[in-house]
């Protein structure tokens, strides 16, 4: 008999959504496609494909790159590059949910968690948009009363989970 390991209902070990994917893959395979139709035209550029290449490459990297974990009552969340962060629930100030449409650098829906401490250390914060709802919905459970936002996940409505 095969043993099927549990996952503790207190533990999350999150990752990019099947969505995320879809969506980036869909964008730079598509950029890639056409790059390699460049690239095979009699008198094409090799260049176009091996940018185009690249740039599929890239985009699944940055995806995969995402990791949201709670374990043991400390959240931690590593983003683009490679840069984890954690805090633990009894050093947990606040958090809130944001939606930021102006800045470039910034993810447009975004979970910010703010440290009791907040002189000494800077808030994280974590992409909503390329988690799932129930793992968003575990996150929220994890902070509870801490959240002082709504749990607004989509853009359009105010769907709460």
């Amino acid at each position: 008999m095969k043993q099927e390991e549990t996952v503790p209902p207190n533990r999350l070990d999150a990752r990019a959504c099947t969505s995320t994917y879809v969506i980036f893959c869909g964008m730079f395979g598509f950029l890639f496609a056409l790059g390699i139709l460049i690239g095979i035209r009699p008198g094409g550029d090799p260049t176009v494909t091996l940018a185009s290449a690249a740039a599929f490459i890239l985009s699944i990297l940055w995806v995969r790159a995402f990791h949201l974990v709670i374990a043991d009552g400390v959240i931690s969340y590593r983003s683009l590059f490679g840069r984890t962060r954690s805090i633990s629930a009894t050093n947990i100030g606040k958090a809130a949910t944001e939606l930021n449409l102006r800045s470039g650098f910034r993810p447009p829906m975004q979970l910010i968690i703010y440290p009791m401490n907040a002189n000494e250390d800077r808030p994280i914060r974590i992409n909503m948009k390329v988690f799932s709802r129930e793992d968003l919905a575990r996150v929220f459970d994890f902070l509870g009363p801490k959240l002082k936002s709504s749990r607004r996940i989509s853009l359009v409505s105010d769907d709460s989970v």
